[in-house]
């Protein structure tokens, strides 16, 4: 039995889910179900009568959060265990669409286009524009992944290919969402985020202290966080090199 066998069957018997987290701490059960999820957008006001298209709905991390902020959301999962939970979770609800596959005919099935598209994990430049692309005129993108030169990205034995700041924002102004442009900052990624700056409200030395520990990839101890990051902060780098963005833009009417 796989992972995402043990979380369909989870979601099937257990009401309370951070009660089971307190005593269950694995990866898979904290990054599906757990409610720090949910800091990186809790804060945002969305419109109440908005429609969401949720591209990479994975297991409904977030999806809960935008059933209950705006009237109709479309969560697109192409991966069917994962769709399988997010059924479980949430498919009684009449104002969710669960969508398996179709991502390309969705502008024939809501030629309107969506309030609001969210692409949160590591998105494709041609993902980001295709997302774009479901926009309504005056439409929002909102766009949730690492940086590739984040500060927790230096102790870790991984090779992955991440945005820099500089690209992820070239690649959301370059696919048409270039109004109203802004770029948040959420400590210390935005998997679990406990905080989130802005360029309007960075982070002032002795603000982040906690060295948070990787469930995933072995991380070294090989210098020190805390000071580098306050360095960073302090010769006015700290968005380049913050762990992870989170970007909102709005499509030109």
């Amino acid at each position: 039995m796989d992972h995402y066998d043990n979380l369909l069957n989870l979601v099937k018997t257990e009401n309370d889910f951070e009660e089971f987290l307190t005593e269950n701490s694995e990866w898979e059960y904290i990054y599906n179900l757990s409610n720090i999820r949910r800091n990186l957008l809790d804060w945002y006001e969305f419109h109440k009568d908005a429609t969401l298209l949720e591209i990479g709905a994975e297991c409904g991390a977030l999806t809960g959060l935008f059933l209950e902020r705006v009237s109709k959301v479309v969560s697109y999962e192409e991966d069917e265990q994962k769709a399988e939970v997010l059924k479980e979770r949430f498919g009684k609800n009449p104002n969710l669409t669960i969508l398996t596959s179709g991502l390309c005919e969705l502008s024939e099935k809501y030629p309107g286009g969506f309030d609001y598209v969210t692409v949160i994990g590591s998105p494709s430049f041609d993902l980001i524009k295709k997302a774009i692309g479901f926009l309504k005129p005056g439409g929002t993108i909102i766009v949730a992944c690492d940086n590739k030169y984040g500060t927790s990205r230096w102790s870790q034995d991984i090779d992955q290919e991440k945005y820099s700041r500089s690209s992820l924002v070239s690649a959301i102004k370059y696919s048409g969402a270039d109004k109203d442009f802004r770029v948040y900052y959420p400590v210390p990624n935005y998997i679990l985020p406990m905080e989130i700056y802005s360029e309007q409200r960075l982070p002032k030395a002795g603000d982040i202290r906690d060295v948070y520990p990787n469930y995933v990839e072995g991380k070294y101890v090989v210098f020190n966080e805390n000071r580098t990051i306050d360095s960073l902060i302090e010769d006015g780098m700290y968005e380049q090199f913050a762990n992870s963005f989170l970007m909102i833009g709005s499509k030109s009417e």
